[in-house]
């Protein structure tokens, strides 16, 4: 079974206003919690949701819900002190890398996951892993079907 990293803006835009990404990245939880695929990430994901949500929405306990939501569909990895150190590199080295990320880059090469998924072309270049933008329906199909 494929084993992806998840960034949280595929959460996130699941419960935006855009109406394209929120039913493709809709799509895509729904086939995660279907079983299709396992996806991945840091443990920080969970922050990044809640701390989104609350900003946008003032729901403290909405907030919450949504990241234990997330948590429960992920295989959550913790961050530790070399993670740390190769996602500082990574930011310095691809201007275009936000630092949260970078750790989320470092912990997927720490578990040797490939593939991301999330609309960010912040995470385009980045040598050994490959991003899927959650509307390139084919490319997703694909990922799925192994």
């Amino acid at each position: 079974m494929n084993r992806v990293l998840l960034d949280s803006n595929i959460f996130l835009h699941a419960l935006g206003k855009d109406e394209a990404l929120r039913h493709s990245c809709a799509e895509i939880i729904d086939q995660l919690a279907a079983g299709a695929f396992v996806g991945e990430a840091a443990c920080l994901l969970v922050n990044e949701v809640v701390h989104v949500r609350h900003r946008r929405s003032g729901d403290r306990r909405r907030a919450v819900l949504d990241g234990r939501a997330a948590a429960q569909l992920l295989v959550l990895r913790t961050v530790d002190d070399v993670d740390t150190i190769t996602a500082l590199e990574l930011f310095l080295s691809h201007e275009r890398l936000q630092m949260n990320d970078a750790v989320q880059v470092a912990v997927a090469r720490r578990y040797g996951l490939v593939t991301v998924l999330s609309t960010d072309r912040g995470l385009d270049g980045i040598p050994g892993l490959r991003r899927i933008d959650p509307v390139d329906r084919e490319a997703v199909a694909q990922l799925i079907a192994g």
